[in-house]
């Protein structure tokens, strides 16, 4: 009995699917690419620098609102959002401490956050198979402090445009006056998170690498990014309020799941970009060798192309053996005649 072969069966399947779709043949480019550089490994690099600078920016941020803790109006507020989203933090050791931590966390966050900056942008770059570290180090370290800087005030921007709403009913009341309005505000708060993630994603895979593309390029995969970036804080949000009343858990829970959510945004972060990196729609600029980056070719380009190749170079070989087997007959019928 002949089994079939199942491997021929799915190169011709994945072969016509890519001839018929170029989103399935650019799919196919893209995680070629994404795996071609070790994607996986590369995310997780970025996640170990991307926890220390997480947990800085959070303590910052934190200690800022410590600060506005001497309203009344803002500490109900702030002490009613952390305790929905984030249960395990104790407002109350963050108030009596937040001098000692608004210093710690802003030198850990230039520290770690320019780490972070510098890891993106170099597996980003390698995603797109251009230099990781190029320039001046000492201009390059400076350019990546000044887009940490941006990316924390948007950062910021996105956090507020998320809780905003839920603190504007925490003022309000409208869980209890009305349902139906409450949930109206909750969805234009997710829509405005999902914009402002579109935003955060954009700037990441264009201004970190220094890498300049027209924004349809660019936008789709931002926006799958985005969409993906909601799905995992809903994730995460559900977990906490999960193991945070189990104390076996609470001493790692914070750490792990800040690891996972990190370790996973990574990879869709690259992922995103090997597709940005394959796409044939308009044209990428590296703006440390402002030079246009040569756009890449479909692997059926290239398997069309070699083929041609491979038959254009046997041909020439057979006519170069059948030239001098010519030669050599002619060489020895010469003495002959």
């Amino acid at each position: 009995m002949k089994f079939p072969d199942l491997g021929a069966w799915w190169d011709r399947v994945l072969l016509a699917s890519r001839r018929r779709s170029n989103l399935v043949d650019h799919a196919w480019r893209a995680q070629e690419r994404y795996f071609e550089v070790h994607g996986g490994q590369l995310a997780a690099a970025i996640s170990y620098y991307a926890f220390f600078a997480a947990f800085s920016m959070s303590l910052l941020a934190l200690a800022i609102f410590g600060f506005m803790l001497n309203v009344p109006e803002v500490y109900n507020s702030v002490e009613q959002w952390l305790e929905t989203n984030l249960p395990v933090i104790d407002i109350g050791v963050l108030e009596s401490s937040r001098q000692s931590v608004t210093i710690f966390a802003a030198v850990a966050l230039v520290v770690a956050g320019v780490a972070w900056v510098q890891s993106v942008r170099a597996a980003i770059r390698q995603v797109w198979d251009i230099e990781a570290q190029p320039g001046n180090p000492f201009l390059r370290w400076a350019i990546d402090f000044g887009i940490l800087i941006g990316l924390s005030v948007l950062l910021l921007i996105t956090i507020g445009a998320t809780a905003g709403a839920e603190v504007v009913l925490a003022w309000l009341d409208w869980d209890e006056v009305t349902g139906n309005l409450a949930f109206l505000v909750r969805g234009v708060s997710v829509v405005v998170g999902l914009i402002a993630n579109t935003v955060l994603a954009i700037v990441l895979l264009q201004a970190l690498p220094r890498v300049v593309m027209p924004l349809r390029r660019v936008f789709w995969a931002s926006v799958a990014v985005a969409v993906g970036t909601e799905i995992l804080k809903t994730v995460g949000r559900i977990y906490v309020l999960h193991v945070s009343d189990r104390p076996a858990y609470q001493a790692v829970t914070t750490a792990v799941g800040l690891l996972v959510f990190l370790y996973l945004f990574n990879l869709m972060l690259l992922l995103a970009a090997a597709w940005t990196a394959t796409s044939l729609r308009g044209r990428a600029i590296d703006l440390y060798e402002r030079a246009a980056i040569p756009n890449g070719v479909g692997r059926l380009f290239k398997f069309d192309k070699e083929k041609k190749k491979v038959k254009a170079e046997a041909k020439a070989e057979v006519d170069a053996d059948a030239d001098a087997d010519a030669e050599a007959e002619e060489t020895r019928s010469g003495p002959d005649a």
